[in-house]
């Protein structure tokens, strides 16, 4: 499975963490995708909204390039004109359609109205984790205790770290990791 992240589940910490440690190839449950005109909007929010310098934006978004050499794909900008979605995100739509059964992770829904149109699915992150969970429970089971294992300021067990999903909107996720 393909999923293009837009840019505003990037902003944050812990859902960015969560979105490519479960797209790693080491739990490879997705193939994450963006562009350089999404990781140019992480870029700018990063620093205009969080106040971040420039040179720790640079190396997060050099490590997420390392990570994930083959994510960065530039849409046709023919299908990009084509779309029938808010102007601001047809660039992410037009990667979406790209190549069927490619899905859109984004918190903003109302830019993606008519993307079912075109066969493509327009998830939250909560829904997106939801139904990797649901399709693999052991894998994001290990994935999550690896992204706990991995924090240590402050260090987190694996249940505390679910605890932050919930607060971070990842309510669904979250219930769902703690009830099975």
């Amino acid at each position: 499975m393909r999923a293009v992240l837009d840019a505003d589940v990037l902003f944050g910490v812990l859902v960015r963490d969560t979105l490519l440690t479960l797209g790693a190839q080491r739990f490879g449950l997705y193939t994450p995708i963006w562009s350089e005109e999404i990781l140019a909007e992480l870029e700018r929010n990063q620093r205009r909204k969080l106040g971040r310098p420039a040179d720790k934006v640079a190396q997060l978004l050099a490590d997420m390039r390392d990570a994930f050499p083959t994510a960065s794909q530039k849409p046709d900008p023919q299908a990009v004109d084509a779309m029938p979605n808010h102007p601001k995100d047809r660039h992410v739509l037009a990667l979406a359609v790209s190549e069927p059964g490619t899905r859109v992770v984004t918190n903003n829904l109302r830019h993606f109205r008519r993307a079912d149109w075109l066969g493509v699915v327009v998830q939250t992150p909560d829904e997106f984790l939801c139904d990797l969970f649901d399709m693999r429970p052991a894998v994001v089971r290990a994935a999550v205790s690896a992204q706990a294992a991995r924090l240590t300021r402050p260090p987190q067990t694996p249940e505390q770290l679910i605890e932050r999903y919930a607060i971070v909107g990842l309510v669904e996720f979250a219930a769902r990791l703690l009830s099975a």
